[in-house]
């Protein structure tokens, strides 16, 4: 079980990385990132939380949140081979530090865009710029998820945690693949 300090530190984590997003632009690829937490003094109750790309790759397009979930579970089965064990839990451990979820950046549609309309084709089509968004999810190692969208053209809007996966949540397919990402990570 995650310390309060963990749980109060990781929305301000995710809106550092989404702060982060937006200084890169839009029409970036999905980025996986993995949260640890190191104790600064040994006793004390200053934290860190440490925001490290995974090294896994992803390289998919921007906007292509079908086929994210579908690298995500293949991720879960890389990670769930007990033959990768020994290497994965070097990288967990590298410097003493305690795995503690998994953050995702991605773009993708938050509704149905126009017939024939391709990611980031907003100069030709300016009314589908509200449909682009980027969203910041993270869930932690006791199954909360902290997420954020931003607009393309809009400012950030406030980070959403839910104590729980609910039923609603893990209707979608990032939620659910990246959940069962973290539980195949932590029980390494």
């Amino acid at each position: 079980m995650l310390s309060p300090q963990i749980t109060v530190a990781l929305p301000e984590v995710v809106t550092r990385i989404e702060e982060k997003a937006e200084d890169l632009g839009w029409d970036v690829p999905p980025v996986l990132f993995a949260l640890f937490h190191r104790q600064l003094v040994k006793g004390s109750p200053l934290h860190l939380i440490e925001v490290e790309a995974s090294p896994f790759a992803l390289d998919l397009k921007p906007g292509s949140d079908s086929s994210l979930a579908g690298v995500l579970n293949l991720l879960v089965g890389f990670i769930s081979i007990p033959e990768n064990a020994p290497g994965l839990t070097e990288w967990l451990d590298a410097t003493h530090r305690t795995f503690v979820g998994y953050a995702l950046v991605c773009e993708g549609f938050q509704y149905t865009p126009y017939a024939d309309y391709a990611y980031g084709d907003i100069n030709m089509v300016p009314a589908m710029a509200d449909a682009e968004v980027r969203i910041v999810v993270a869930i932690d190692t006791d199954g909360r998820c902290y997420e954020t969208r931003r607009v393309r053209g809009e400012g950030p809007q406030p980070i959403t945690v839910h104590d729980g996966l609910t039923p609603q949540l893990l209707a979608g397919a990032i939620p659910d693949v990246l959940s069962r990402l973290v539980t195949a990570t932590h029980h390494l």
